[in-house]
């Protein structure tokens, strides 16, 4: 799992797409829906290895803190 974290979600979504990774895109808590957005925490945590079949989750907002 790459460290994807403070990456803006386009980016983030062509590496992982590059790399063949299912992946979910969930809006930190307070968060807006509206354009602009970096990813602020992943699930697993970067540096986790994925096994197959396994769905990574970005959490993303316009100010990651």
């Amino acid at each position: 799992m790459p460290n994807l974290v403070g990456v803006g979600l386009a980016s983030a979504e062509k590496e992982l797409r590059r790399r063949g990774v299912s992946y979910r895109v969930l809006l930190a808590p307070g968060s807006v829906a509206s354009g602009g957005w970096t990813v602020c925490h992943t699930n697993p945590l970067p540096g986790t290895h994925l096994e197959s079949g396994t769905v990574l989750r970005l959490i993303v907002g316009r100010s990651c803190r």
